[in-house]
């Protein structure tokens, strides 16, 4: 009777727990790809573009499902912008288009918002956008003529 008892009375206290343990809250911005999954960097060629999804994390960089900046209160920065552009795709800033300006370098690009008010910052840093200008890429290959070997 008695371990009966406890058992339902730590299954209550199960129950507050999880009733009574807040949601996470927002603390920063998290760039994922169109599929959810978080990124710190991206290579691009020539002159591609890439779609870096905008989320709202937690203080681990976990993203809160459903939880968007506030309106009007998002901003892009690209701290070298002879390599690459951005900027957001819609109103909603939920998504960065950043395109490459067929050039070799690297750019930082920082997203900057708020949630309810709160600043937040980028998770683990600003997004890292690595460019190679298409001239580097080989697009074909020349074979010369020369002797047969064994010839």
């Amino acid at each position: 009777m008695i371990a009966e008892e406890l058992a339902t009375i730590a299954d209550i206290l199960e129950e507050l727990v999880e009733i009574l343990t807040p949601p996470p809250r927002a603390a920063t911005i998290v760039f994922t790809n169109l599929q959810g999954v978080p990124m710190s960097s991206v290579t691009l060629t020539g002159t591609q573009t890439v779609d870096v999804a905008i989320a709202v994390g937690d203080v681990n960089g976990d993203v809160i499902s459903g939880d968007a900046l506030d309106a009007g209160s998002g901003s892009v920065t690209v701290d070298d912008g002879s390599v690459c552009t951005a900027a957001f795709t819609d109103s909603t800033q939920s998504t960065v288009l950043v395109t490459a300006l067929d050039t070799n370098g690297t750019a930082n690009v920082t997203v900057a918002g708020t949630f309810n008010g709160v600043a937040l910052t980028d998770f683990g840093g600003p997004l890292v956008v690595t460019t190679t200008a298409s001239a580097e890429v080989a697009s074909t290959i020349v074979l010369t003529p020369g002797t047969p070997q064994g010839s």
